[in-house]
């Protein structure tokens, strides 16, 4: 498969990254990416000896959660792509007629703010997203006129007032697939995945100061997408699954055999077992190939791309997944340490997950709820 850096796609009324796959990450990406899975039969109706998975409300009562509604005061629907809290978000939302995708701070009490806008002609894309210490940064994706993708990387600071400020336009092909990876801010830099310009076999690492500036690039041979930083996964087809620590420059080979699907953060892996007949299977494992736990119930399936939430969490969905703005599915937490599933809401729709939050949302159009769990407090 040849090297290209794909441009973030909207998927089933969610903005969202896409990327290259090749090989073993093909199948991956297409059970889990945004939160879309393969078709799955509903669950089945249970039986008087039926074990269900308990509910969060029983389990973690204590646990931080919301309901916010998606419509806007002026009457367009909000999607969040990042929470801070558990009623505070980045998201989009239109402009009312259309014209502009606006990047919003939703902030705890509800008050809006808009950080950017772009026109709608321009196909934009805000696809990338990261925070800390109150400062925010994104990529934000454009075609222009000759069809092709340009990138740039912007920042804003959530208190005040100061308007947005462009980092760099010097991006690169820039790689993201809808994880909460995708940019990395680290020791003051900002971090994130190019492809390489000749579509050659390097996959460039490109870093700009937070402040902006000049972008350093370095060259990491092989085919690669970031991790949690420092790390990186090979995504390149005919080989085994490898995980680089860019800072140690140290590389692990992830023990898995050449039938399983993986994915893995750090921490953690994420096979997808598929026999011959019968369901797909979800499997966590160590990268060494240890603590290998079958994930419960097997008629579930990964709802999001990143393994192991705050290494230890694995958000399950099951149900028709053929258009997720329908609630239809089921949505389950696989606790890692206590290995066990819980059952967190039904009538779901779109899921999403990352730096430690779960929402998922319930209707459709402007009938729409975001529900939120904030993972950390459990």
């Amino acid at each position: 498969m040849s090297r290209v850096a794909a441009r973030p796609s909207t998927l089933a009324g969610r903005r969202v990254g896409s990327r290259r796959v090749s090989g073993s990450a093909a199948l991956v990406v297409a059970v889990a990416a945004a939160g879309v899975l393969l078709w799955r039969p509903p669950p089945p109706e249970a039986g008087p000896t039926a074990s269900l998975p308990p509910h969060a409300a029983e389990v973690w009562p204590n646990a931080q959660r919301a309901s916010i509604n998606a419509s806007l005061p002026d009457g367009t629907v909000y999607y969040p792509t990042l929470f801070l809290d558990a009623t505070a978000s980045i998201g989009t939302a239109p402009e009312p007629g259309g014209a502009h995708l606006r990047l919003l701070y939703r902030a705890p009490g509800g008050q809006l703010r808009e950080l950017r806008r772009l026109p709608n002609v321009d196909g934009p894309e805000f696809a990338a997203i990261a925070v800390e210490k109150g400062t925010i940064v994104w990529a934000e994706s454009t075609i222009d006129a000759s069809g092709r993708a340009h990138t740039e990387l912007w920042s804003a600071d959530l208190a005040g007032d100061r308007p947005a400020r462009r980092l760099t336009a010097d991006t690169g092909q820039f790689l993201y697939l809808g994880s909460e990876y995708d940019l990395a801010i680290a020791d003051g830099w900002l971090h994130w995945a190019a492809a390489s310009p000749d579509q050659g076999t390097d996959t460039e690492l490109r870093a700009v100061s937070i402040d902006g500036g000049p972008v350093t690039v370095k060259a990491q041979p092989g085919d690669w997408e970031l991790s949690r930083w420092p790390y990186l996964i090979s995504i390149g087809s005919g080989g085994p699954i490898r995980l680089h620590n860019v800072v140690e420059r140290r590389t692990t080979q992830v023990a898995a055999i050449p039938d399983e699907v993986v994915t893995c953060s750090p921490s953690w892996c994420r096979l997808l077992v598929v026999p011959l007949q019968g369901q797909p299977q979800s499997v966590l494992m160590r990268p060494d190939g240890g603590d290998r736990q079958v994930v419960s119930p097997d008629t579930a399936l990964p709802s999001v791309v990143d393994v192991a939430a705050l290494d230890r969490f694995e958000v399950l969905t099951e149900g028709n997944a053929d258009n997720p703005e329908q609630s239809s599915r089921v949505l389950y937490l696989y606790d890692i340490t206590r290995r066990r599933t819980v059952e967190i809401a039904r009538g779901v729709g779109t899921v999403q997950s990352r730096g430690g939050f779960l929402w998922w949302s319930t209707g459709v159009g402007k009938e729409t709820v975001w529900h939120t769990l904030d993972m950390r407090s459990i």
